[in-house]
């Protein structure tokens, strides 16, 4: 569409309504719009103003206010207001006859939504197109590289493989697979009878200025189990298999044939499977060092060594004794090992292996800092292990009573403190006492506030108090004991809701405890008279929940029957 052809077709007097016609622009047939009543609803102040539409059957022009703009019909609706939206007979057969649909301004904007779709497929499959052609300088894959994967994969669910590839321009490829079984069955020894169900997907290819280099480019797999070049590849991520790549590859080693140092190839070979084969030559270049660990036996170490101060780290290697080392080789230990096991040398296989299985980053960091700290870590393990496991929310209130036990003035390395079994019993009455005067004010006020709950307490006890063999319900005699409950749970019991709720006896607030240690908190309830609201421990958790339920289900069976019987007996009096 030529804007001066366009331009020239639009009458120097302006119809009163709106207006369609098929005009020409060289050899392109066009459908030219005129909206006289068109209104900018973006323009401030608004002011009335005329609008001409062309559409070929290749693009569209809008033409207003002197200039030009690529706005669609569709986007105008949205944006703008058209005061009168409806044409005569001549411009229907108009918009009909060049949109082969009917007559209106929907038509207009499905036609031009249709080309947009047309045209956004035409560029994709253009694009598709170029990616293909450059893919065709890929290098066949090794002929033995199925063979090979099959190998490698035995023992495994799946596995994930890298193969580098010199091109022709003296680049680089990196071609990324996954190999697994295609039903998910797998043997742990390698039989010919998997080979049939074993498939091949490539996920990515990446193209690098040398091995281990920045990725220039990469192009990701867009077929599920495309495998060499039945694999079609696109340059972002979309719904590909590959949404996240992984991180731990088995190199194919064709390494002998690449352009690479003995140090290179040595180093791939004994962290196939561990590390991503290009972060090692990466961290190879700036810290040769790494082969020496790799071959130690410190796998782990070499492969976590790029996130970390590499010199730091072959500084602390060199500290270790030989028997510390065989240690971390034995446990598969990473740097957190090692620094772990500088912090406390007397650490036990046992112990350190559990520490080095960790996963989690804060749970490992509040470890090692306990040992930092001088404390026996030996220690310390074994009673953990005896008083709710090491966990993050054991450790997390271990150190919280370690504090409050130095704030009351005695020292935490003394084994009468840091070794204690009842530590958890001990944390709670820490918390009271430091609390005391703060919550002795609170308490005053709070009992005075809802004094209900204490005129209730025989009422309620009647009600809701219960034991079987091995837990006992027990009713709070004033709002400071639901205050205590909730700082011992750490939950949000002791808020004002719930004690002002209890006073105008809207529900209830009961202690689930163990029969055998009835002042420690176990369970707090709220619940009104014939059902249970909620019910958490500590930390708002739900531990043995399908028991704690059923107890709570006979539990409260009783209370109504309890219910029952006081209103039986108000109505008797």
């Amino acid at each position: 569409m030529r804007k001066s052809d366009l331009l020239d077709a639009i009458p120097d007097k302006w119809p009163e309504d709106n207006m369609a016609r098929i005009i020409r622009s060289g050899k392109e047939k066009v459908l030219m719009i005129l909206l006289p009543s068109w209104d900018n609803v973006s323009r401030y102040p608004r002011a009335k103003s005329r609008l001409a539409h062309f559409l070929s059957e290749k693009r569209w022009l809008t033409y207003y206010d002197g200039s030009w703009s690529q706005e669609s019909m569709n986007w105008l609706s949205l944006n703008s207001h058209i005061y009168d939206p409806t044409f005569d007979e001549k411009s229907r057969e108009a918009i009909a006859k060049f949109t082969g649909i009917l007559g209106t301004i929907s038509d207009v904007e499905y036609y031009e939504t249709s080309l947009a779709g047309r045209k956004k497929m035409q560029a994709l499959n253009r694009k598709q197109e170029r990616i293909n052609d450059f893919m065709k300088s890929t290098p066949a894959l090794p002929g033995n590289f199925r063979k090979w994967c099959i190998r490698t994969l035995e023992g495994h669910k799946k596995i994930d493989v890298k193969l580098f590839q010199p091109l022709k321009d003296g680049t680089t490829i990196e071609r990324i697979f996954k190999v697994e079984c295609s039903d998910g069955y797998y043997k742990h020894y390698y039989h010919s009878k998997l080979d049939g169900k074993i498939v091949i997907t490539e996920l990515c290819r990446a193209y690098t200025d040398t091995y281990g280099d920045a990725w220039n480019k990469w192009y990701y797999g867009e077929y599920y189990n495309g495998y060499g070049n039945r694999q079609l590849f696109w340059d972002k991520k979309s719904q590909s298999v590959c949404n996240v790549l992984p991180q731990k590859h088995y190199v194919y080693d064709n390494l002998d044939e690449l352009d690479m140092t003995p140090a290179q190839r040595s180093t791939l070979r004994i962290m196939s499977g561990h590390a991503d084969p290009s972060v090692i030559l990466n961290i190879l270049h700036f810290y040769p060092e790494m082969e020496q660990i790799a071959k130690t036996g410190m796998i782990r170490v070499a492969a976590e060594l790029y996130q970390y101060n590499a010199n730091h780290v072959v500084m602390s290697i060199k500290a270790l004794s030989k028997e510390q080392r065989r240690k971390i080789i034995a446990v598969n230990g990473g740097i957190k090992a090692i620094d772990f096991i500088m912090a406390f040398p007397r650490i036990t296989d046992r112990n350190l292996k559990e520490f080095a299985k960790i996963k989690d980053e804060d749970k490992a960091k509040a470890l090692l800092n306990f040992a930092e700290q001088g404390y026996n870590m030996n220690h310390l393990m074994s009673l953990w292990r005896s008083t709710g496991g090491i966990k993050r929310d054991t450790l997390r209130e271990f150190k919280d009573y370690l504090e409050m036990a130095e704030r009351l003035g005695h020292d935490p390395h003394e084994e009468i403190i840091y070794r204690n079994k009842n530590w958890h019993e001990w944390h709670n009455r820490y918390t009271e006492e430091i609390n005391r005067e703060a919550n002795k004010k609170k308490a005053k006020e709070d009992n005075r506030r809802y004094s209900a709950i204490s005129k209730d307490y025989k009422r309620n006890k009647a009600l809701f108090e219960w034991t079987d063999k091995e837990f006992v319900f027990l009713v709070p005699k004033n709002a400071e004991a639901i205050n205590r409950e909730g700082r011992l749970q750490h939950h949000c019991v002791g808020t004002l809701g719930y004690k002002d709720k209890m006073a105008r006896r809207e529900s209830f607030i009961i202690f689930m405890r163990y029969k055998d240690d009835p002042e420690k908190p176990y369970y707090t309830i709220e619940c009104d008279e014939t059902k249970i609201i909620q019910f958490y421990a500590e930390y708002d958790r739900q531990p043995d929940k399908d028991k704690v339920s059923k107890v709570l289900a006979k539990w409260m069976k009783q209370v109504k029957k309890n219910v029952r019987a006081e209103k039986k007996a108000l109505k008797a009096a």
